[in-house]
């Protein structure tokens, strides 16, 4: 048995990058022509722009009084919402509206089955998990660094004694 090591080039990954890119029809009712394509494989940078979007819809409801978005199931069902905005031929058009228009139109997916369509016959379970994974790991670091963040304010606030450098110092951690 040969342990032939297989060297890849740059062709290899370029490869790889265009699978990512891969566009696959899903058809709805194929005699009446109703169809979506979608991205079977989701891209990295595409979930990069998908969970920073969650995270300013969540702000924007708070900012707002927009009573969603407030507990782990209401994120979950949005996060899912938002791999679909994302992954499917529905972005050009979501991308348009606002939060409250998007939020209409995830309860209207929900309400009609739609919602489960998408996960249970469209996208893969492997995908989906990686998003998941990947907000989880983000609030992972984010913990880590707003750790670090209120030990530095409690050690100038205990250390620092001029109000106004014990000031501009915090302005500074907060920027």
């Amino acid at each position: 048995m040969s342990n032939k090591i297989n060297t890849v080039d740059t062709s290899f990954f370029v490869q790889r990058a265009k699978n990512v890119n891969r566009k696959e029809v899903y058809h709805f009712d194929e005699e009446k022509g109703h169809s979506i394509t979608y991205f079977p494989i989701f891209s990295k940078s595409k979930k990069d722009k998908l969970i920073i979007e969650l995270i300013e819809t969540i702000q924007y409801c708070k900012d707002n009084n927009i009573d969603y978005l407030k507990d782990d199931a209401d994120m979950e069902q949005y996060l899912g919402y938002l791999i679909i905005k994302y992954f499917t031929s529905l972005y050009d058009t979501l991308s348009k509206w606002s939060v409250e228009d998007n939020i209409a139109y995830l309860k209207g997916l929900y309400d009609s089955g739609d919602f489960e369509l998408f996960f249970d016959d469209i996208f893969t379970f492997e995908e989906v998990t990686k998003v998941f994974d990947q907000l989880r790991k983000t609030n992972e670091i984010a913990n880590v660094y707003k750790k670090e963040l209120d030990k530095q304010k409690q050690l100038i606030e205990s250390n620092v004694k001029n109000d106004k450098l014990k000031e501009k110092a915090l302005n500074q951690l907060s920027n």
